[in-house]
């Protein structure tokens, strides 16, 4: 017999719904965070410390999004093996 109650089924769906939501929220921030800088690394016309501050912005703010996204997949993944 399954000794889960039905709220505690409730609350393991609702957690796990939060957490894929907070993937595409990631998304998003990697969108507004990514977007006007990667128009001006391409529009930028010198190649000064401006545009090197830029990379490392974008490559910076990149690297930062994919660890956030596998620290929350490795928490869907253990979601779904308590199951």
């Amino acid at each position: 017999m399954n000794k889960i109650s039905g709220q505690q089924q409730i609350d393991k769906r609702r957690r796990r719904r939060k957490l894929s939501e907070l993937s595409l929220g990631i998304l998003g921030l990697g969108i507004c965070l990514l977007l006007t800088p990667m128009i001006n690394a391409f529009t930028l016309t010198s190649d000064g410390p401006n545009k090197l501050g830029l990379l490392a912005y974008i490559f910076g703010t990149w690297a930062a999004l994919i660890i956030c996204a596998f620290i929350l997949s490795r928490f869907l993944v253990s979601e779904v093996a308590d199951e």
